[in-house]
């Protein structure tokens, strides 16, 4: 797990940093990773057809019946008790970064400071260790500019939103 980690921050240039607070934190890795693989093994044992939210990682598998996508929704970052908007999708990993929850836990590796123009990023995944990745590569660029950035990291299925 921790090797992964190291190579995630390679790959990102620093922005995946399991010691930017300080201290040792993978759980933004270790929540994908066991989200991805209890859907595996769901799959695996036949349930095709699956939602598993971990602490605000989810994933959606299948479909919850014929012709219908899942569908998720993702907290206003503004309004606790409101919904920005609704995702109808399948076979997605679905991740979002937020101060409301965490503070200003994202830090900018080129500054050490934490990033702060943004309230939330979602990233959408097709599987859902691409997610922290994909978070990490667009959330400190979007905290500081107020837009999320228009790529991905290479080899990346996943795409902010």
């Amino acid at each position: 797990m921790l090797d992964r980690c190291a190579e995630l921050w390679q790959e990102t240039g620093g922005y995946f940093d399991i010691n930017a607070g300080g201290t040792l934190d993978p759980s933004g890795y270790v929540k994908g990773w066991a989200v991805q693989r209890a859907c595996d093994r769901l799959r695996a044992e036949g349930a095709a057809n699956h939602c598993l939210n971990a602490g605000g990682d989810i994933f959606v598998s299948g479909s919850p019946g014929p012709r219908k996508n899942w569908r998720v929704g993702i907290r206003h970052p503004w309004e606790p008790l409101a919904v920005a908007w609704v995702l109808e999708v399948t076979d997605t990993a679905v991740a979002t970064s937020g101060t409301y929850e965490r503070g200003l836990h994202v830090i900018d590796p080129y500054t050490g400071k934490p990033a702060s123009a943004l309230r939330s990023v979602t990233v959408v995944a097709t599987s859902a260790p691409w997610s922290p990745r994909t978070a990490a590569h667009c959330a400190p660029t979007a905290y500081q500019s107020n837009s999320a950035p228009r790529t991905s990291p290479p080899d990346s299925s996943a795409r902010p939103v």
